[in-house]
């Protein structure tokens, strides 16, 4: 009996999804995204993730102008690192715009037969 609630639980706690905050790099790899909401998802983990790069701004320049060398040291590293990957950032968003136009037309002309179904209640 106790093993089947153990196993509801893991299951349950699989099953949520965690709300993607930012704080690491987001997963953008053009090869797996082959769908608009895919590639539009990709766009609005790119946007989180420059929103939370520029909340950290504020805090690193704080600790950077600390009286503390080890945080002064810390925040300047993490400062260059985020820093350094915002081109990375911009290439990726660039190459995805282009590519959601390119599959936003495929899938409209795979749809372009369909007909609204008529109904009513």
């Amino acid at each position: 009996m106790n093993n089947s609630n153990e196993n509801k639980t893991t299951t349950e706690a699989k099953s949520t999804k965690k709300l993607y905050k930012g704080d690491r790099a987001p997963m953008v790899s053009m090869t797996m995204l082959k769908t608009s909401r895919a590639i539009t998802g990709a766009l609005g983990r790119i946007e989180v993730r420059r929103s939370w790069i520029n909340e950290q701004k504020g805090i690193l320049m704080e600790s950077f102008n600390s009286n503390d060398p080890i945080k002064k040291q810390d925040a300047f590293v993490t400062a260059e690192r985020l820093a350094s990957s915002i081109p990375g950032l911009n290439e990726k968003e660039q190459a995805l715009k282009d590519k959601l136009a390119v599959v936003q037309q495929e899938e409209l002309a795979q749809l372009k037969d369909l007909e609204f179904p008529e109904f009513s209640i």
